[in-house]
């Protein structure tokens, strides 16, 4: 029985009832709602519930795809809270670009031709990503202006018995040179709302 006891606490069993009445609060739930059968809720509020449940549960590695769609400012509020106190490794997926700026510190984004880890929150991430577009296309640049002016000298020179060797060696080193490539740029949408009347 002691040994039962001691797993038993270890578990977290005397702070189950305090914690889930924590998490339940925290995602807006009423001390009424505590005890209703989940059918009586719509299914946004059966949306927290499911997420309630998986914090509950206190993963060691949490994944979350939109933990903030169904929920409004204070539950945003208290889940961030949360989340930056939370033990484990958490893993969150989101449109929701003020709720990443203030939970995360690394982004990983999957890029059509690559997959870039950074370090920061997703503005950060924006800024490096822009400067590193830039200077991709400078050197893209820089290559395709070197690039044109070899090929000049190698069409200029291609049937000159003297320049022959300079031609062939120069043919060898464009063939080695590996190709900037700059990721194709996502298409933006650009529109404004009129200046409604007062």
């Amino acid at each position: 029985l002691g040994e039962l006891q001691n797993r038993f606490e270890a578990a977290g069993g005397y702070d189950a009832d305090y914690e889930a009445r924590t998490v339940l609060s925290g995602l807006g739930f009423k001390e009424s709602d505590f005890n209703r059968p989940l059918t009586e809720f719509s299914g946004g509020w059966v949306m927290r519930a499911e997420l309630a449940k998986l914090l509950f549960t206190n993963p060691d590695v949490l994944l979350l795809d939109e933990p903030t769609n169904h929920l409004d400012l204070e539950s945003c509020i208290w889940l961030e809270n949360y989340l930056e106190k939370y033990q484990g490794a958490v893993m969150v997926t989101s449109h929701d670009r003020a709720f990443l700026n203030r939970v995360v510190t690394r982004v990983l984004a999957i890029e059509p031709d690559e997959v870039l880890f950074h370090h920061g929150n997703y503005d950060s991430y924006v800024t490096a990503r822009q400067k590193d577009l830039q200077t991709r296309e400078a050197a893209a640049r820089r290559q395709e202006v070197m690039l044109k002016k070899e090929m000049r000298f190698i069409e200029r020179f291609r049937y000159k018995a003297k320049k022959a060797s300079q031609v062939q060696s120069r043919i060898k080193k464009l063939d080695k040179i590996e190709r900037i490539t700059v990721p194709r740029a996502t298409r933006k949408i650009g529109f404004q709302f009129p200046e409604p009347p007062r």
